[in-house]
Formats: C-alpha cells, structure tokens, sequence
C-alpha cells in the first residue's frame, strides 16, 4: 500500500525567521507547522522540536526529517517514522513538495484497513489464506506501532488493543479487554470523555486530549484520534489510536511558564521592551510599551513598527536606516532619540539603547530595544536650562561678583565679573572650589563661612581678603546666603562680594587724618592751656618777685638774721624757675600754632575731605554735594588749617545725622569781593537754641562724656580766625545748620 492516499496537502504555513514564543500556540493547536520561505520549503516544526529551545526562532529548531515519495509503500515509512523518531514527514514528488504524512492518518488507515480485510475475507473464504496473512502483517505493523491502537464496542468496552497499551499502561491486554474505558478515566474528567464517545458513536471523526490512569494509578496526559465503526451502515464501535503526550505537556506547560515568566520579567519592567523582526514588524512589547503608546498587545503584535508608531517623515528615514542595519551596511547605534505616535495621536520622544538578534549561524534577525519615555524629562531640562539661562542673565548683570556653591562648596554657577576676577573660563570653573582657585589661608576662610551658613541658616555678611593663588590681594565685602530646594533643604550657599579695596585705604587714610586731627586738637588743647597757664602765672610771679626785691632792700638798712635774707634770696631762686617754666609753656603754644602759608587749591581740599569721609557718610546716609568750586580762585593759607577746618565741618554734619533717613549736605563756594564765602549746609537737623552761643566754646558738646572733647568749632574758629576770616552760624531747629566761613584771597595770618 502507498503512502499516496494518505497526504496531507493543506497545511498551516509559518516563516522561519519569527521566535518559537510567536507560534507555540499554533503549534499545540495543530501539532506540527510547515515552514516555508518565498514557496521554498525548509522543515517541519513540531512540538518535540521546540522543547529545548523556547526563546530561539523557527529556523533555528529545525531538524532534517527524511523525505518521502507518494509512491513509497506504508510500512517503510513507518519504519522510517520510528527510526527518525518522527511522526511526521514530507512528500516530495521530485523536487516538488505536495504535502505531508502523519504517522496517526496511518494508523487510522490501517485500522480502516483491518476492518476492509476483515469484510474481505468473511465475503471470500477462498482467500482466507492470503487475507490471514495480510492480516498478521498489519497486526505486526499494529503491534511494532509505540502508539496504542484500540477499538470499543457501543457500550465503551474495550474489543481489541495493540501491545503499546501494556507498555504504555502497565497493563497487559487480558486486563483490559472486555473492560469499560471509563475504570481509567479520571473523575474529573470522565464527563468530557463521555461526550466523546457519544459523539464518536453518533459518526463524528474527534481528536482531543484527556487523562488515562496507569496500573498504579498514575495519570497519563493522551491525545487520542476516534472514529466510528461501521457495519452494514450502521455503528458497532469506535476505533482509535492513542498517544502518551506525558512529555510534550511538561514540555509545553514549561514553555507556557518560563513564556508567563519572561512575560512577566518585562511587564514589571519600569521600560519599554520591544522586538522588531528584519521585515519590520513587532513580535514581542512589553506592558510598559503598550502604556507608552496606548495600545493593548494584540493591537501592536504583527503590526509594522515604523508605518504605525513613527511619525512621517521620520519613520521611512528610521525605516532606511533600520533596513541598513538587519543587511549588516552600518554598525548599530547604541543610544538614540526619535518620537513615536500614541494611539490618541501625541507624540512622545523615545530614548532608545538597541542591540542587533542574531541566529547560531551569524545572520541578524531583528533588534532588541529597552526604550524610556524622555518627553516630561526634555521638558523639564529645557525649562531648566531656560531656567539657568534666565539665572545665568541676571548673575552676569549684577556688575559685582556673584557664585552659587553646592554643599560641598563647589561652584555651580558664577557671573562673568566673577570669571574675570579669576581670569578663568566658566566650563573650567564649574566644580572646582576655593582651594582650587585661592590661596589655601583664604580657602579655609571661605568654607568655614559657607559651613556656617548653611549650619545657621542665615545670612551672614564679612569684609575679608580675596585673591588668586598668585598675585595681589584686596579686600571685598562679601554677603553669602543658604539656598533651599523645595523641600526646605538647604542645598548649597549663593553669594555677592563686591571690591572694597579702594574704600578700605579710605577708610585707612580717614583713619590715620582722624588721628591727626585728634592730635592736632590736641595740641591745640594743650597750646590753649600752656597760653593761659604762662598769662595767668606769670603776673603773680612778677608781682611776688618785685616784693621780695622790696623786702630785701628794706632788709638791708634793718637789724635782722642773717638767714632770713638768705631764705628769701632762695624763694626768688624758686620763682624764677618757676618763670621760665611758664616761658616755655608758652614758647611751645607759639610752636604748635606755626603753619606753612602756601597757594591752596580749595577745590582740592574739598574733594579730598568728601573722599576721606565718603564711607562714614553712606552709612548714616547722608550725601554729600560739591557744587560752585570750580569758579574759586585759590587762597593764600596753610592748606592743613583748610583740610582740618573741611573736616570738622563735615564731619559735625555726619555726627548730626540720624541714620534712619537720607540726609545731605551741600558744600558751595562763592566769590565776594578780595574774599571767598564758604558755605556748609545741611538739613541735619539743626542746632537747639541754648546751644547756639556755646558751639565754639572750647570742650563744649552734646555728645555723652567720652565719645568727643568738644574742641572741632573751637578749632575751626581759632584757624579761621588766624587766617584773617570770620565764621558764623545760621540753624533752624529740627531742619538743618549752614556755617559760612570767610577767608581772604591773599595772605592775611594774624
């Protein structure tokens, strides 16, 4: 008998380069799949074939299966089914193939063919012979058959049973036959067994799957073929053919968990997983994926990834370039962008990291991509960097220096003042710290600062030294405040410092003009007192020493002891002594009141007065206007009497100011006459009444004991004075002072 009339010619088709994962449903379903690629045929896939090899594709769970020809006769294909160890195998009519045999289509034609040679040989008793012996063949191919071959009568009770049942059940066929099929069905599922009896028995063809007890119980996962028998058109039976698929469900139930298992890997996954074959089309996406695009899996299985989830025109270039990669034309690019297209229409940019799949032979087959969605990320840095570009602005337009530090006291940011100061790029700036960039004395300054900052939570404000590693030194005032996040955390420190250096020498040269201003008042303390002293002594003196000359020359007509004259000639030895001390006083006022007459330039004075106190000014807020000086010719004086006159005006004005809102003074000059009027006017305050008379009495003020000696108007007026001018005084209580000093073109000292 050929094989010829047992070819299947329709078959499900499946390409070789898609995953086994893909097609194990199919495959449960049919029990084999013919693989083919452009009509050219490549193998058969069965279920034994993908046992080892879940995650690989069809291509690479081929095995050669030999092949028939339609011609060949039953048994040796049997034979060869047993020896190959497969129940299914191609026929080729040259180099042609017109389908395939299954090793059950045979055992279903050899039981039908029993049946046949049974009839034959009741209708032909002269072949009885022959019919014995054909019969013993087949019942031989039956018996050599590793699948179990029954038949039941119409009550389910087993007539006949090949040699596989024993091996296949522990059973021998004299404990079976005459036995109901139901005593090894499991209770549970007895009733669909049933069912299919009946079916068989009403003339249905069924092939489905159940459990059969073994002799010690132990169940066995079948699949059994059943059709029904037939005599004189009526049913006796059901024949069929039983194959132990124990195996094959441990296989499967193993690919469906480690399927569920990968499956679930990648659903938990917090990325997008996608595997995109050569052609283009999706075969695997998982949970993450689907989120991403909106999409269940079964809307993305199958379908071609670049003309449904890239947008036009970036999907035929990502197309192109993708097409490049599965021929081998280009290398793989690890990391890339692109944007897809969800199924409500947005777009949303992807961040991709890609690797190429290859089978055991080398040949790529598709790509294996982990994808993240970066659209709120890309938004949230462009807002940043707009964010630091609006930040980097103002930084650069405040003319001082100004930084932002994080916690470890590294630069995060610093303003082009602050660059320049350092002569150092931004980008080489960034990271770095004070010891970096500073002086190590000066760095460890700087992080103690910032560290306190940050530790106190406020601001703090210090007047310190700055430089760079090398080179020269200045003071900047510099004002550090802590930065918090959100959160309320602090994260780092921001701050502006600004030059103070030419302030400083101000404040240095205030310093020293106000110490010799202090001595000069001084001495001029000390001239006053030494005057006074040397006028009030020395008319008593001389008084006391022409009465004791008197005494002495009445001694001399007198009777008196000798000792008495002795003692008075030794007071005039005291009193001339004490003379000649007044003298000195005296001589050393006249000393201290010396000055150098030279040609002054009072707008010069006036500026440098206006510069020495600028500092003290601005911090009691009061402003300072020059105005009319340049039309002033210059006068004829000692230019350190004008400074200290300058000085003391001024700075009696600042004194009068009370910090708490602007005030100013304004210092003008005009021509009168052979004389300049100066004029100091101010909204200070003003002077109270009583006081008015006694603002250039020596020591008077109103200051509390200690903080001044009262001598600055005194002193002012005794130079003026000396110079051959006046002074006066003009006050409004509660609004302001204006003095007016005269002083003469020419020489004029007194």
């Amino acid at each position: 008998m050929h094989v010829k009339h047992l070819i299947r010619k329709k078959c499900e088709v499946i390409s070789p380069d898609v995953g086994v994962a893909s097609v194990a449903d199919s495959l449960l379903k049919n029990s084999f799949l013919l693989v083919m690629e452009q009509d050219k045929y490549l193998g058969v896939l069965t279920t034994s074939d993908i046992v080892e090899n879940p995650y690989k594709l069809v291509i690479d769970c081929l095995r050669d299966k030999p092949r028939v020809e339609p011609e060949c006769e039953v048994e040796s294909v049997l034979a060869l089914m047993k020896e190959s160890q497969n129940s299914v195998l191609p026929v080729f009519k040259g180099d042609k193939l017109i389908g395939v045999v299954i090793q059950n289509d045979i055992a279903d034609f050899l039981t039908e063919y029993h049946r046949d040679l049974e009839h034959e040989i009741t209708q032909r008793k002269q072949t009885e012979d022959k019919l014995r012996q054909s019969e013993n063949k087949y019942r031989d191919l039956v018996e050599e058959m590793s699948d179990v071959i029954y038949t039941l009568d119409t009550e389910g009770n087993v007539t006949s049973i090949n040699k596989a049942g024993e091996a296949m059940f522990g059973r021998e066929p004299q404990e079976v036959l005459g036995k109901s099929f139901a005593k090894w069905i499991p209770q549970e599922q007895l009733p669909d067994a049933m069912a299919a009896f009946k079916r068989v028995l009403g003339g249905d063809k069924i092939t489905a799957e159940t459990i059969l007890l073994d002799k010690n119980g132990k169940p066995h996962n079948v699949e059994f073929s059943s059709t029904p028998m037939m005599e004189n058109g009526k049913v006796v039976g059901t024949r069929g053919i039983i194959r132990d698929i124990t195996e094959r469900k441990k296989a499967e139930q193993a690919l469906r968990e480690e399927k569920d298992r990968a499956q679930k890997y990648l659903d938990i996954a917090g990325v997008m997983f996608l595997v995109v074959n050569a052609n283009g089309t999706v075969e695997l996406i998982n949970r993450r994926g689907c989120e991403i695009l909106g999409y269940r899996e079964d809307e993305i299985i199958g379908k071609d990834w670049f003309n449904t989830f890239i947008a036009e025109p970036v999907s035929q270039e990502v197309r192109g370039v993708f097409l490049k990669l599965m021929a081998g034309k280009v290398e793989p690019v690890e990391y890339y962008e692109n944007p897809v297209i969800t199924k409500s229409g947005e777009e949303r940019l992807i961040a991709w990291h890609n690797t190429i799949l290859k089978d055991e032979h080398g040949n790529i087959i598709g790509s294996l991509s982990s994808a993240e969605d970066i659209t709120e990320h890309k938004k949230a840095e462009q807002a940043l960097q707009e964010s630091q570009s609006r930040q980097r602005a103002i930084l650069d337009s405040i003319p001082d220096i100004a930084w932002l530090k994080d916690t470890e006291s590294r630069y995060i940011a610093a303003n082009k003042a602050m660059c320049k100061a350092f002569d150092i790029k931004l980008e080489d700036l960034i990271g770095k710290t004070d010891f970096d960039i500073s002086p190590e004395d000066l760095a460890k300054r700087y992080r103690a600062d910032d560290q306190e900052v940050m530790k106190s939570g406020q601001r703090k404000r210090v007047e310190e030294l700055w430089g760079k590693k090398e080179g020269e030194r200045r003071w900047i005032e510099t004002i550090k405040t802590p930065i918090y996040n959100d959160q309320g955390q602090v994260i780092g420190t921001s701050g502006i410092a600004r030059d103070i250096t030419e302030r400083k020498k101000a404040e240095e040269q205030l310093r020293e003009y106000s110490e010799k201003m202090t001595r000069a008042e001084r001495l001029a303390s000390l001239g006053s007192l030494g005057a006074a002293l040397a006028h009030e002594i020395t008319q008593p003196l001389t008084v006391i020493n022409l009465l004791i000359d008197n005494i002495l020359t009445e001694l001399e007509t007198a009777s008196y002891p000798k000792t008495v004259a002795n003692r008075l000639r030794d007071v005039l030895t005291e009193v001339s002594r004490i003379n000649s001390t007044a003298h000195k006083f005296r001589d050393a006022a006249k000393r201290s009141s010396e000055r150098i007459i030279t040609k002054v330039d009072l707008k010069a004075v006036a500026e440098k007065t206006l510069k020495l106190c600028d500092n003290s000014a601005r911090r009691a807020k009061v402003t300072l206007h020059l105005t009319d000086f340049d039309r002033l010719p210059s006068i004829y004086s000692s230019e350190e009497d004008l400074e200290q006159v300058f000085f003391a005006l001024v700075d009696n004005a600042i004194q009068a100011a009370d910090g708490k809102k602007a005030h100013q003074l304004v210092i003008s000059g005009i021509l009168k006459d052979k004389h300049v009027e100066l004029q100091f006017s101010d909204n200070c305050g003003g002077i109270a009444p009583e006081n008015l008379d006694k603002i250039f009495e020596p020591f008077f003020t109103t200051k509390p004991a200690g903080q001044a000696m009262g001598l600055g108007l005194c002193i002012v007026e005794h130079i003026v004075s000396r110079a051959g001018g006046k002074v006066h005084v003009e006050s409004k209580p509660g609004e302001g002072t204006t003095f007016y000093i005269t002083l003469p073109i020419n020489i004029h000292v007194k």
